[in-house]
């Protein structure tokens, strides 16, 4: 029974993991389009930046 629990939690927060991976990639693809179109100012820049940091977060989270 312990070693399901184990299992499940694991595959359940490597589930989210992802899931929140994918909602990242989603939402920096409009902002580094933007970059690349010269239109983008230091907000966008730093939004981009922040989800960089948690997308190598969640690399690192996803390894362990």
């Amino acid at each position: 029974m312990d070693e399901d629990y184990k299992r499940g939690y694991a595959d359940g927060r490597y589930g989210a993991l992802d899931d929140l991976k994918r909602e990242l990639s989603n939402k920096s693809e409009p902002l580094f389009q933007e970059i690349l179109s010269g239109s983008s100012d230091k907000f966008v820049a730093g939004q981009l930046s922040l989800i960089n940091e948690l997308q190598s977060w969640l690399i690192d989270e996803q390894n362990k």
